[in-house]
């Protein structure tokens, strides 16, 4: 009985000590994930998100990590994918780095420009931003993706040369019944 009413007091102790540090986070959201981008060789492109302060107090933005892109089949890297993080600090933290609470901004956060030799396949990077509100040290990653197709003009050429090989293989379907 003793052992029972032990546990239960420790089960009870531990919920008190948790439940504050639950009630008081304070995360940095992102109200509205990238979508997946689908660009083009030889293109560019650009990431827009919202972040907002949603737990109680302020919170100052501390620093943020881009690893780059990879694409996703093979883990092959971003050759020919150049990224440019220039406009999160532009847009996010340049003016102002510390957030009030519920405190919202939006904007590019990430411009990229993909080569004209670039393999085609979908590519994934993670954006990583570091922050301190009522704990310091925290952080918030979302991932960014795009599908890397090829340009219109290499489609028109592919389907020319198809209706180019049907037309020959029906001449001589034609040839080889006239004889």
């Amino acid at each position: 009985m003793k052992l029972k009413k032990l546990m239960l007091a420790a089960f009870a102790l531990g919920t008190l000590l948790l439940l504050p540090s639950a009630t008081h986070a304070d995360p940095l959201l992102f109200d509205n994930p990238p979508p997946v981008v689908v660009a083009g060789q030889g293109s560019a492109t650009m990431f827009s998100i919202t972040i907002r302060n949603s737990g109680p107090g302020t919170l100052t933005i501390t620093g943020l990590d881009f690893g780059g892109f990879s694409r996703i089949s093979d883990g092959m890297g971003n050759a020919g994918l150049v990224e440019d993080i220039l406009p999160f600090f532009v847009n996010f933290v340049d003016n102002d780095a510390v957030y009030s609470q519920n405190e919202s901004r939006s904007g590019v956060a990430l411009s990229l420009m993909i080569g004209p030799n670039v393999s085609f396949g979908t590519y994934r990077g993670q954006f990583t931003i570091f922050y301190d509100g009522l704990t310091p040290g925290q952080q918030v990653a979302q991932d960014f993706t795009v599908n890397v197709i090829p340009e219109p003009a290499t489609m028109v050429l592919l389907g020319t040369g198809l209706i180019g090989a049907a037309g020959a293989r029906f001449r001589k379907r034609r040839r080889d019944k006239t004889q």
